[in-house]
């Protein structure tokens, strides 16, 4: 039994270790625009200065919902 379980738990770690490769395009989901990496870091970079207080940091997030693969690149 004690056998079992390890191989069922070793089954499910290997399983669940796929890697996913980093997007070479990101999709604004509000204007449908696709951005590459470099415009993505910029649009990051000024959406975070624009909203820069000098009293306190501003705490900006983004949520990735999915990965789309295309042929040619990853979005």
């Amino acid at each position: 039994m004690k056998t079992l379980y390890i191989l069922l738990v070793l089954a499910f770690t290997v399983s669940c270790s796929n890697e996913r490769s980093e997007p070479n395009f990101y999709k604004n989901g509000y204007t449908g625009e696709i951005l590459n990496k470099s415009d993505f870091e910029d649009y990051r970079l000024s959406i975070y200065t624009k909203y820069l207080d000098s009293v306190s940091k501003p705490k900006i997030s983004f949520n990735f919902y999915k990965i789309e693969k295309f042929s040619d690149s990853i979005i």
